[in-house]
């Protein structure tokens, strides 16, 4: 149903670092738990490896998923020995560092994107339509130094692909009357082509698309995306990651990141979660964890709820306040839970949208379906979003295009909804890892089961807090990135 773009990176010569070994198993259902969720480990394991041009052999993913001495690190939520875990982390740490080259070649006009190459040793990759002299030295100074990429030249420019993205939702009514229902439209970055999702692929729906696009479009089938909020569980204090619902207990999702409000006096400390988990759940009692209270809807105004799940919204993303907690159980504010057994990382900031590439190595922790990683396949795509009346996706309740979300190789079931997306780095002195965010899982395609081949979609960090501050005038937020965030206690109401 979905191709996975191969993720690349040039291999360490030596693992630079021995990377904090994450235990294996769970503690029961305050924690994610991958495999009660229907999760098939093997073939997630083989996706994984296959993507970073790893060993991904029967023989060795078997012995892997069993041999923890030669096998010990389950970081990444997959078995991999040590020097393949700090491999990843070095990647993770490329992919970090190509922000600012990014941020300063989109200015260029005949930018084409950048992603990481991973069947080449995770080898960063700059394009631009045309000519390409002297480009390199001009990224060779914006890289750390000694940092190794390629330069490639392609036929069209990003902003020619977008123009191009825009002009196929213009088409809407005319590809209906054609019978072909859109689902997605966006960038495949490496292969320098628009794609586009489609209900069904009768109706010569390939051949029309391909006719009025360009015959390098890629066409595919797509359900549409499935908010991804029914059932899961978490564990105190509350930090990312970890699994909440509604009062009646009817709408699972998880928390994505603990923010600050300074629009309110004193301070709000909140949790980000997907924003139709706010829309749907009940406004007036307060979320839970397990049997713990943990907050209530977040408003601004009188009963005007925080959050953005709305058609042509940019982001669905929604908050509630974390005032039902004790002040013990909100004290850590900047952590994300990133293994099954209850490991942390200390989140430390964020990526923008803007600087994302194609290849990027990103986790997610779920409520239902635990620690998955995989990799970022498209950092700007327009998405259909359905919340379905019950679970035979059968009957629509919502159907709400969410504009510029981030595609990724991960599948997502419900009470996933709202859940941390970030990349996991082990700097100096390499006691405890650091995650910097991504954004906020919301969907995938229909379906009770989990699917290796399929991915899902994320709002973006920055993109989520600031569809809701423009769409609440006056709201000011901020991640948590720091454990003081929102200190002192009492935190406000």
């Amino acid at each position: 149903m979905r191709r996975s773009i191969a993720i690349v990176c040039a291999f360490l010569s030596a693992a630079l670092v021995t990377a904090p070994t994450a235990s294996a198993g769970t503690t029961g259902d305050d924690h994610p738990n991958a495999a009660a969720a229907g999760v098939d480990e093997v073939a997630q394991a083989t996706k994984f490896r296959t993507a970073l041009g790893f060993d991904a052999s029967v023989g060795t993913v078997r012995t892997a998923a069993v041999d923890r001495t030669a096998f010990p690190d389950l970081t990444f939520g997959v078995p991999l020995t040590t020097a393949e875990a700090a491999e990843v982390l070095r990647r993770n740490q490329v992919a970090l560092d190509m922000g600012v080259a990014v941020q300063t070649l989109s200015a260029d006009p005949t930018w084409a994107g950048a992603w990481l190459d991973h069947l080449s040793g995770g080898m960063p990759v700059f394009q631009f339509a045309g000519d390409i002299t002297g480009k390199s030295a001009a990224i060779e100074s914006l890289l750390p130094a000694g940092v190794a990429f390629r330069v490639d030249s392609v036929q069209r420019s990003l902003s020619d692909l977008d123009r191009t993205k825009s002009s196929v939702w213009d088409a809407i009514d005319v590809l209906r009357a054609k019978g072909i229902d859109l689902t997605a439209v966006g960038i495949d970055t490496p292969r320098n082509r628009l794609r586009i999702g489609v209900l069904s692929l009768g109706n010569d729906a390939a051949t029309v698309l391909t006719g009025m696009y360009g015959p390098d479009t890629e066409v595919f089938q797509q359900d549409y995306g499935t908010a991804d909020a029914c059932p899961v569980n978490g564990c105190l204090p509350i930090k990312a990651g970890i699994g909440t619902t509604d009062a009646a207990g009817n709408l699972p999702c998880t928390v994505g990141y603990l923010a600050k409000r300074y629009d309110t006096t004193p301070d709000q400390l909140i949790a980000i979660t997907a924003g139709h988990c706010i829309k749907l759940g009940n406004k007036t009692s307060p979320w839970t964890h397990g049997t713990s209270d943990i907050g209530i809807a977040s408003t601004k105004g009188a009963g005007t709820y925080v959050q953005a799940y709305y058609n042509n919204s940019t982001a669905d993303v929604g908050a509630f306040r974390t005032n039902s907690l004790s002040d013990a159980n909100r004290r850590t504010r900047n952590l994300v839970l990133y293994s099954t057994s209850g490991t942390t990382a200390d989140i430390t900031g964020y990526e923008a949208q803007s600087t994302q590439v194609v290849g990027a190595v990103v986790c997610r922790t779920a409520r239902a379906t635990g620690v998955l990683c995989g990799n970022v396949q498209d950092t700007s795509v327009d998405e259909y979003s359905v919340v379905w009346q019950d679970t035979t996706c059968t009957t629509k309740l919502y159907n709400y295009l969410i504009q510029d979300s981030v595609e990724y190789s991960i599948d997502g079931i419900g009470g996933d909804s709202g859940a941390p997306v970030y990349s996991v780095t082990l700097p100096y002195p390499y006691d405890r890892y650091k995650a910097t965010m991504y954004g906020t899982h919301f969907d995938s395609p229909c379906g009770t089961a989990w699917h290796s081949n399929w991915s899902g979609w994320y709002s973006s960090i920055d993109h989520g807090i600031s569809r809701l501050e423009a769409s609440f005038p006056g709201l000011d937020i901020a991640m948590c990135s720091s454990a003081a965030c929102g200190l002192p206690d009492p935190i406000g109401d």
